[in-house]
Order: structure tokens, then C-alpha cells, then sequence
């Protein structure tokens, strides 16, 4: 069904006889219901933008604070696939701000809400009420996609650098134990080599010459 405008709505209102409050009454409970389900999608958009530009925050701090620690073990594939991953969780964090970033939404307005032109006739002021939910209904939902969009684009762009940086670390972790095993063994000392220090050391120290007993008197 295409998207309907402010004067179809307000066509459909006009349609039905002006005693028809019960349908009315639907249609302002269902307004209502759309309403705090729109402004709540959105909050819950925000929050979820949130927790990605912390993870994405996190796991670049980390790589810049421990990068000294393992550079050594990566060779060049692997130096490529770090830093690619961590461009793809600065897009993530970028994506994820663009998210959270505050938008133009059309909400109630005192003229909205006091609608002079239709006091002293409740329906009529209850149907006009109906098309302004519309109106805030509306430019939530498209809100909503605008941040769906940046939210969508920012997982991929995580995930996409998480891949990446496994293949970084695993590489790394590879080179590490190639390394440990090539590693020459310290030399240990040998028996001999004390032995000989031990007899070299016992056949330079002088005798012990020993006193005369004198005899008592």
C-alpha cells in the first residue's frame, strides 16, 4: 500500500458519518498505541548505536595499547590485516555516531494540540487530533530508517573488522610459535667443567698446618 499523505488521511476522516465515534475511537487508540511504539523504536536505535560505537571504542583502544607487545611477531600480511581491521572498527564507531546523531522529528504543537477551530465539537477535534499522530508516526518511522540504516552499516563494518582481526592475531600467534621453536637452547653447564672447577679449587687451597701440643706442667 503507498505511503499515504496529510490530506488522504484527512479525506478518510471526513468520510464517515460525524455520529461514527466508535470509529473514531479506534483510530485514536491505534494513533496512540503507533505514537509510543515510534518514539520507543527510536530511543531503542539510539541505545543500540551506543553499545556499538563502545565496542568498537574498546577494541581500538585496545589494539593501540598492546600494539608494541605483538608488532614484532606479524610479518606483512599480517601488519595489513591490523590495520585494515582497524580501520573497519573506526568506520564501525563512525557509522555508529552518525546513528546516534540528533534528527528533525515533527511532534505535537500547542496549534496542534488547541485546535481553536473545532472547540465546542469533541469529534471533529478528536479526528484533527488523529492526523497530527500521523504526521509524528510518520517522520519517526522515517527517523527510524535513517538510523537503521547507520546502525546496519556499522555491524558489517564490525564484523567485517573482527574477521580481520583474527586473521592478524592468528598470523601473529603462528610466528610467535615458529620463532619459540627455532630458538637456540641456553648452554648448560657441564659436569666436567665443575668438576675440574671443583678439584682446581680444592688443589689450590693451602694445607692446614697444625699446631705443636705443648705438654702441661
Amino acid at each position: 500500500m503507498p505511503e499515504l499523505t496529510v490530506e488522504d488521511v484527512s479525506r478518510l476522516l471526513a468520510s464517515y458519518d460525524a455520529k461514527d465515534t466508535k470509529t473514531t475511537d479506534e483510530l485514536y487508540e491505534m494513533g496512540s498505541m503507533l505514537v509510543a511504539e515510534c518514539v520507543d523504536r527510536v530511543h531503542q536505535f539510539d541505545s543500540k548505536a551506543g553499545g556499538l560505537v563502545g565496542y568498537a571504542g574498546a577494541i581500538l583502544a585496545l589494539l593501540v595499547s598492546t600494539f608494541k607487545i605483538w608488532k614484532g611477531t606479524l610479518d606483512t600480511n599480517g601488519l595489513i590485516a591490523v590495520f585494515c581491521a582497524a580501520v573497519s572498527f573506526l568506520l564501525a564507531g563512525g557509522f555508529s555516531v552518525m546513528a546516534l546523531r540528533l534528527g528533525d522529528f515533527d511532534w505535537f504543537s500547542p496549534e496542534d494540540w488547541f485546535k481553536e477551530k473545532y472547540f465546542g465539537d469533541p469529534e471533529m477535534l478528536r479526528r484533527f487530533h488523529i492526523v497530527s499522530m500521523y504526521v509524528v508516526t510518520r517522520s519517526h518511522k522515517e527517523g527510524g530508517d535513517r538510523k537503521t540504516g547507520w546502525i546496519a552499516k556499522a555491524q558489517v563494518a564490525l564484523a567485517v573488522g573482527a574477521f580481520l582481526l583474527v586473521l592478524g592475531l592468528g598470523d601473529a600467534m603462528r610466528n610467535a610459535a615458529a620463532q619459540g621453536g627455532k630458538a637456540p637452547c641456553p648452554p648448560c653447564p657441564s659436569t666436567t667443567t665443575i668438576s675440574s672447577s671443583s678439584s682446581t679449587s680444592s688443589s689450590s687451597t693451602p694445607p692446614a698446618t697444625s699446631l705443636p701440643l705443648r705438654s702441661p706442667q
